[in-house]
């Protein structure tokens, strides 16, 4: 499904182009700055090609893992996870296309909105697929008892953090622009400590045992 749903926005994402070119003025913007509000402005044709190469750079690689990991039986079962990740960015680029085109248009459309969008929505898909890197003694992965055991609590644990933490990016799009730009940084930041402790002090419980 993740795959049938990155055709798509590819197959959107680069006929629309050849649709919009012609409506497009001659200088588009490429940098974002000031809260989201356009800083820097480049010809179309490169504007256009950057985005649309990014959106298909993706996909290719999403194409060649698949594969990759469809003939290697070690790896099969993370072919799912791969592909929900890099459909993912591909939506994310793709957003950033749809902006980067309604700006040009003369649509007052703030890409600042896209960061905790994107990536609340890809915490939450990332969060959701490390649950299916579980390691076991069925799996071929070389990992001993004690390490595939702490493997899954961090795995549980960093899970349901990016989880939480893209459900709290989300709604900050809700907020005026400048409160929401520094909510997304405070979220962001406390996602990423959060995690950093939360997975140092499961290591600490596993290996490092109080002296008597």
């Amino acid at each position: 499904m993740s795959k049938l749903i990155a055709t798509f926005f590819v197959m959107v994402v680069v006929g629309s182009s050849f649709w919009f070119y012609p409506m497009l003025p001659e200088q588009m913007p490429n940098e974002f700055a000031y809260y989201g509000n356009p800083s820097s402005y480049a010809s179309k044709e490169i504007v256009l090609i950057s985005l649309v190469a990014s959106v298909i750079v993706v996909y290719i690689t999403m194409i060649i893992l698949s594969r990759v990991m469809q003939s290697k039986s070690i790896y099969k079962r993370f072919q799912k996870s791969m592909n929900d990740i890099l459909m993912v960015v591909i939506l994310i680029v793709s957003a950033s296309y749809a902006g980067v085109i309604a700006n040009g248009l003369g649509y007052e459309v703030n890409m600042l909105l896209l960061a905790p969008l994107g990536v609340g929505f890809a915490f939450i898909v990332i969060g959701n697929t490390i649950q299916r890197f579980k390691a076991d003694a069925n799996t071929g992965i070389p990992l001993s008892d004690g390490h595939s055991d702490l493997w899954n609590k961090i795995r549980r644990f960093f899970s349901r953090a990016l989880f939480v933490g893209g459900l709290l990016l989300i709604p900050c799009v809700l907020f005026p622009i400048k409160i929401m730009f520094f909510a997304f940084l405070i979220i962001l930041g406390m996602t990423v400590i959060v995690i950093l402790l939360g997975s140092y002090i499961i290591y600490k419980k596993q290996y490092i045992t109080p002296s008597n």
